[in-house]
């Protein structure tokens, strides 16, 4: 069974996840949307009718639909200190998410 304070931390870390990933609707140069992905969700569950209607003229309009991760920041030292050992786990987790 899972304690409280394991809870609660996993919580966190998905609340933080979905406010650095962002929600971006846009066709072309020009941006129609930009929230954090955590509002999109939130208001896909409080109104799912709104949000299925949405993407429907988003794809018939021909916007791009898309969910941006921002790049995770390098420490270029744990790098070059990983691949002089020979061990490439480092650079694999410093990689950012697809």
């Amino acid at each position: 069974m899972a304690d409280t304070a394991s809870v609660k931390q996993r919580a966190k870390s998905w609340i933080d996840t979905g406010m650095e990933r962002h929600f971006i609707v846009r066709k072309g140069e020009h941006v129609a949307v930009d929230i954090p992905l955590l509002f999109a969700i939130v208001g896909a569950l409080l109104a799912p009718w709104l949000a299925v209607i949405g993407v429907i003229i988003a794809v018939i309009k021909e916007y791009e639909l898309k969910v941006v991760t921002p790049a995770a920041p390098v420490d270029t030292d744990q790098v070059m200190a990983g691949a002089d050992a020979g061990d490439t786990t480092l650079a694999d987790d410093l990689r950012p998410e697809s």
